[in-house]
């Protein structure tokens, strides 16, 4: 049964279904819809050859604990192997998988609720944006709305709310002009900011994977926002210890002296700007050699 991205995730919700399967070429998409179920409920990642193991475990009851209400399974779809599977799934449980296609059999059968991932709408990123929003106590306007809808259309819902959640932090509502000044330059764009001191810390030559750098600085600039938060409250020593994740020791006097450099907007606002990049470098947009130059040189 095919269902629209809402009807797909409200069919979730209400437990209307048991087995599930997203869909197309669009992969941030997908992974868009797949962190959206993570965040939303109970879960579990398998391989997809242990798709019948675990749903025989499912139908087994516990002596303590509750077992995952979605369980999502990774790998290639045999669909003759595979759909008589999604069929039995244990009834008050679910079941998720994503591929690149679905045989039209499967498509049609009522009992998989079935959501392509080519592109979405507008109002379609508007129900994702607002669901995410409201877990994170984020307040957003009809127009901050829309503009946080058009921003993550391609997949981005909760990149983009994790940064406007830093700025919501304690600031109360965000209005357009906060969103706009945190994500200035046209989605598509890589403008990358970096902190000198994860520049120093993370370089180290020749790299065929920019993201872990890339999330190693996205983690000192979370890090420098705690701290710069629980300076006034605390003192140095003590606004260090309360930093999570900790710092490590080698980082603690380069993250103390950004501090006085650093606003929290522009910290904000380098999140951003990484995020965008990390996004680049998935769709490949850019070279990776061409990323890394520009790291090394835009602080």
């Amino acid at each position: 049964m095919r269902l629209s991205l809402p009807g797909f995730i409200g069919a979730l919700e209400q437990k209307s279904m048991s087995a599930y399967v997203l869909y197309g070429s669009n992969s941030l998409l997908i992974q868009g819809v797949l962190q959206e179920i993570n965040a939303s409920f109970s879960h579990a990642s398998i391989g997809i050859n242990d798709l019948g193991a675990y749903a025989n475990d499912l139908d087994t009851p516990l002596l303590f604990g509750r077992k995952p209400y979605v369980v999502h399974a990774e790998g290639t779809i045999q669909w003759p192997k595979v759909g008589p599977i999604l069929r039995a799934w244990p009834r008050n449980h679910a079941v998720v998988l994503n591929g690149p296609s679905i045989p039209l059999p499967w498509s049609k059968s009522p009992e998989i609720a079935i959501l392509p991932c080519y592109d979405f709408t507008v109002d379609d990123s508007k129900f994702m944006v607002a669901r995410v929003a409201q877990r994170e106590n984020i307040l957003l306007n009809d127009q901050t709305l829309r503009l946080c809808a058009e921003l993550t259309q391609s997949g981005q819902w909760h990149s983009v709310m994790s940064v406007l959640s830093l700025a919501a932090l304690h600031d109360g509502p965000l209005n357009i002009d906060d969103v706009r000044d945190l994500f200035p330059q046209s989605w598509d764009e890589t403008a990358l900011v970096i902190l000198d001191t994860g520049r120093a810390a993370c370089w180290s030559g020749p790299v065929s994977d920019p993201i872990p750098m890339i999330r190693t600085w996205q983690r000192m600039m979370v890090q420098l926002l705690q701290y710069q938060w629980f300076l006034p409250q605390m003192g140095s020593e003590k606004a260090m210890d309360a930093v999570r994740p900790s710092v490590f020791f080698k980082h603690k006097t380069p993250l103390i002296k950004a501090s006085h450099v650093w606003s929290k907007n522009r910290i904000i606002r380098c999140l951003s700007q990484l995020m965008i990049g990390e996004m680049a470098i998935k769709k490949n947009q850019t070279p990776v050699r061409t990323l890394l130059d520009r790291l090394m040189r835009l602080c």
